[in-house]
């Protein structure tokens, strides 16, 4: 999904920063307040809080599809008579 929305922002914006700064914004004032200028450009910051953010959320979907891969593994063991 990163790549996406980077490949968005260099398409429509210009810039691979602009979706960064974006998700940045959520947890950033100084970012919530940005002009366009200011969000197509590299901030230090915004960076560290978009990897900090974007990292949490892949293991939440990581755990969501273990869970899943579970419950299928689970539900086929039952169906083939192994359980």
């Amino acid at each position: 999904m990163a790549i996406v929305a980077c490949a968005y922002g260099l398409i429509a914006y210009g810039s691979v920063w602009y979706p960064i700064n974006l998700l940045a914004a959520a947890a950033l004032p100084s970012m919530a307040h940005a002009d366009l200028a200011q969000l197509k450009a590299f901030d230090s910051m915004a960076f560290f809080v978009a990897l900090i953010s974007h990292g949490r959320n892949l293991n939440s979907r990581r755990a969501a599809l273990c869970g899943i891969a579970a419950d299928v593994f689970h539900h086929d063991a039952r169906h083939s008579g192994a359980v």
